[in-house]
């Protein structure tokens, strides 16, 4: 009777102490794999239509805050444009109108940098 307990401890006991290790396994292999899962959905969100969508819709809206600004807010406008297309890939999907745009505005900014 006393070796049938002991037996039902010990199973018990190396039941938690498996379960823990698998805990603490899962762990671990969510520190190795979870940066790479999420570079990839990060990706997957960057090159979709809805984000690309997104983008062109504020570069409309930039387009004709730019077209309507004064000399001073033009740059502020160029800045905000530049800084957004800075870590955004999909250019090519764009609309012509707004390439030429995004092109004018770059250019319009290295012209200022190179005349100072």
């Amino acid at each position: 009777m006393r070796y049938a307990i002991g037996g039902v401890i010990l199973v018990l006991a190396l039941l938690f102490g498996l379960g823990w290790a698998s805990n603490f396994n899962s762990l671990g292999m969510e520190s190795v794999f979870k940066p790479a899962k999420e570079k990839i959905r990060r990706k997957t969100f960057e090159e979709s239509r809805a984000y690309t969508a997104g983008m062109a819709q504020e570069l409309e809206n930039m387009l004709i805050e730019y077209g309507s600004a004064s000399p001073a807010q033009k740059e502020v406008v160029e800045s905000i444009v530049v800084h957004r297309m800075a870590g955004f890939t999909g250019e090519k999907r764009l609309p012509e109108h707004l390439r030429k745009f995004i092109k004018q505005v770059h250019d319009a900014r290295v012209g200022r940098i190179k005349g100072k």
